[in-house]
């Protein structure tokens, strides 16, 4: 099976450093997901890094600030595993 990456999310060239997508210390990814959450939540003044902080609203069933963040595959050929 082969697997390739067609898309995913990225800064747009024209973001600005002060952006608050900018000031996490995750990943673009990690950041996006925070700020959704920190944004619903009324607390994006904390914006940073914090694993637990993501990890928490998606325990708590707020799962859709995953949704923000995309990956697009494009899979080819038959799975390793013939079960799948």
């Amino acid at each position: 099976m082969k697997i390739f990456l067609l898309a995913y999310t990225q800064f747009e060239q024209t973001l600005s450093f002060e952006s608050p997508l900018r000031n996490g210390l995750g990943t673009l990814q990690e950041n996006v997901m925070e700020f959704a959450g920190r944004v619903c939540y009324r607390s994006d003044a904390k914006m940073g890094y914090s694993p637990d902080f993501i990890a928490l609203r998606v325990r708590e069933g707020h799962e859709d600030i995953v949704e923000h963040v995309r990956f697009v595959f494009r899979l080819e050929g038959q799975p390793l595993d013939s079960t799948l």
